[in-house]
Formats: structure tokens, C-alpha cells, sequence
């Protein structure tokens, strides 16, 4: 085999290689933390399945917690840290990442997507950052 010929070769085969890989991988992309699925809406309100919504407490760093919230089974948003401010910091009490939890999943229900929460929402429910 001449050495053009296994040049060729190689160019093709990478070239297959690399178109065959290249949609596989945008279909499957990498979730972050607070990131969310596609949720199907109708006229932007959750469709009847926001009355499976739920939450869970989940441990954060440093001894502090998250919330992970399930639809129909599911995981729809993974948050271990404070979704309003920047860093790692997780809520200092189970209690402030129900409430957090509940105010996403209370944005959900009404249609809010992406479902953020400032920090003024967190107050007004009396959840210390």
C-alpha cells in the first residue's frame, strides 16, 4: 500500500469517525446544577401533571442542603446550592431549601420557565441566605 493511499484512508475513517460521534453527543448534553428538562406547556402553563411535582432535601457542602425537584418520578431540577447567588453555598437549614423548593415548584405551576428565585422572593418567605 503506497503511502498516499494510507493517507487517504486514515482521512476518511477519521472524518466517518468524527461525523458519526459528532450528533451523538449533541444529543445527550451535560446538565448542570440548577439546570432544568424540557417540561411540556400548553399556552405556558405546566400541562396536568404539576399535581406530581415534588421535592426533595438534598445534603450541599460544608454541612448545608439542596433540593432536587421530581416530576412524575423524574428529575427535573438538581440544586445543591442557593439558586440566586453565586458559589456553592448551600441553605444553612432543611427548612430554607423546602421553602425554596416550594417557591420553584409554585413557578412551575403557573408556567414560569426558567423558574428562578431572587433573592427578594427569598426573603419575602423568610428563607435567610
Amino acid at each position: 500500500m503506497t503511502p498516499q493511499l494510507f493517507d487517504m484512508k486514515c482521512f476518511y475513517f477519521l472524518l466517518f469517525v468524527i461525523l458519526t460521534i459528532t450528533p451523538a453527543a449533541k444529543s445527550h448534553p451535560l446538565r448542570a446544577p440548577g439546570s432544568f428538562v424540557d417540561v411540556p406547556q400548553y399556552n405556558g402553563a405546566l400541562l396536568p401533571f404539576s399535581d406530581s411535582l415534588e421535592y426533595r432535601i438534598i445534603p450541599g457542602t460544608d454541612q448545608s442542603y439542596g433540593y432536587d425537584i421530581f416530576l412524575k418520578g423524574k428529575l427535573l431540577i438538581h440544586q445543591p446550592s442557593i439558586p440566586c447567588i453565586p458559589g456553592i453555598k448551600g441553605f444553612a437549614k432543611k427548612e430554607f431549601a423546602a421553602k425554596a423548593a416550594k417557591l420553584v415548584i409554585g413557578k412551575i405551576r403557573k408556567g414560569v420557565m426558567p423558574p428562578t428565585i431572587t433573592v427578594e422572593e427569598m426573603k419575602r418567605s423568610g428563607i435567610v441566605i
